[in-house]
């Protein structure tokens, strides 16, 4: 079953290639690679778990046959959205919380199907949210046409020339960025010689310009197609891996003026208060925008300027993208509130107390579940609890994010004392 899914994955990837940028192809063939040679993964992921593959979740999605009503940029069925096209935002929960309130819209469509409600293990139901979350990030294909204008319009001609066109020779010609197929590549060369490039500018009278995610990947775009540059291959760029990305932070001391989680420098916004879902090249921009705030600040503080190498850049990018992925937690008096009101309690009890549908959830959870843990337990049971809730004539318990967070809470937290007795 894995290698035929493995197989479908492969021809719809191939169909895609053709209208895809080079990054969104390779983006969307790196499950492949990886799924050669797979990373151990903890059993059950702990509460601020990051994804190492966060397109791993591709193969989950469709293995569980989720591809027989959603399609991923136009690949896939037309029975639900097309779910590239919903661009998913917030926490690991948040996302959990859409999946779950759509629950028995699913649960026909299965049995409409004939095909068994799916089962998953904890791994699975984090990347398959980890890539639905993931999906924003891989961004648009560059626009040719586009690319040219905005190198015209942001002066970059003024000292640079790709193609043969009349151009700048204060600085090195563009065409040897063509090899690189990822734009985060590009940024990430550009970005190396930025003090250079600034005093450059600097000594021209030349404003600093600015750009934004799809203008840089444009500008890659119009770079490939018009290169001279005669090369052997092509240099592909990972779409980095948010653990890695945790340590570059560190390593490039990025922590010395910014803090994650409220741990690290306040020179710098703290990166839980921004906002950075968006595309790779998105966020690479705000970084390109501000590198000139950032190399005053650093040169006060006497902290060298970062440079990076090999998939660095790519790996900080996915960890900054990820940062507003970890759920804070929940608070278990708010959650005990809501375990009566979304009427858990008629069919769970607790210590004892409560319906005896469903097992006492107080003797099935401690701390060692995260809610990784406890939402797969929920979604592998959700076909039998919706048929369960048809019969008693109630309504399907939506929840947002926030609720699950302080259910989940509550859920462990009984779990303790009953442990402890």
């Amino acid at each position: 079953m894995r290698q035929e899914s493995k197989t479908r994955l492969q021809q719809s990837l191939f169909k895609n290639m053709i209208s895809a940028s080079l990054f969104l192809v390779m983006t969307m063939v790196m499950p492949l690679l990886v799924s050669l040679c797979p990373a151990p993964l903890h059993a059950e992921p702990p509460s601020d778990w990051l994804p190492s593959e966060p397109l791993k979740g591709r193969i989950v999605f469709e293995e569980k046959h989720c591809t027989r009503c959603h399609s991923i940029a136009g690949t896939g069925g037309d029975i639900g959205p097309d779910l590239a096209e919903s661009y998913f935002d917030g926490t690991f929960l948040d996302l959990a919380s859409i999946f779950w309130n759509h629950v028995p819209d699913m649960v026909v469509e299965y049995k409409r199907a004939n095909l068994a409600w799916p089962q998953f293990s904890d791994e699975e139901v984090a990347h398959v949210i980890s890539y639905l979350y993931y999906l924003r990030y891989l961004g648009a294909p560059g626009d040719v046409s586009r690319g040219q204008d905005y190198l015209k319009t942001k002066g970059c001609f003024s000292c640079h020339s790709v193609g043969g066109e009349p151009g700048g020779r204060r600085g090195p010609a563009l065409d040897r960025l063509k090899m690189y197929a990822s734009p985060i590549y590009v940024v990430q060369a550009i970005w190396n010689h930025g003090p250079e490039m600034q005093a450059m500018m600097n000594s021209m009278g030349i404003a600093r310009p600015k750009f934004t995610g799809q203008e840089i990947a444009d500008i890659g775009a119009y770079i490939r197609a018009v290169s001279k540059w005669t090369m052997r291959e092509s240099v592909y760029l990972s779409p980095g891996d948010p653990n890695d990305g945790k340590v570059v932070f560190a390593r490039k001391r990025c922590d010395a003026c910014h803090s994650v989680h409220g741990v690290g420098g306040a020179t710098g916004p703290s990166m839980d208060d921004v906002d950075l879902s968006m595309s790779a090249t998105g966020i690479a921009a705000i970084m390109w925008n501000h590198g000139a705030e950032m190399l005053s600040t650093m040169r006060e503080e006497r902290i060298k300027w970062p440079t990076f190498d090999g998939k660095e850049m790519a790996d900080l990018i996915a960890y900054l993208y990820f940062i507003r992925f970890i759920d804070e937690p929940g608070n278990a008096p708010r959650g005990q509130a809501l375990f009566e009101t979304k009427q858990c309690v008629s069919c769970h009890s607790i210590g004892g107390v409560g319906g005896s549908v469903g097992p006492d959830l107080s003797m099935r959870l401690s701390t060692r579940h995260s809610g990784i843990s406890v939402l797969t337990k929920m979604i592998n049971h959700a076909a039998k609890m919706s048929e369960e809730v048809l019969s008693q004539g109630e309504r399907w318990p939506v929840l947002t994010g926030q609720e699950m967070r302080d259910i989940f809470a509550y859920l462990v937290a009984t779990g303790e004392e009953s442990s402890s007795e």
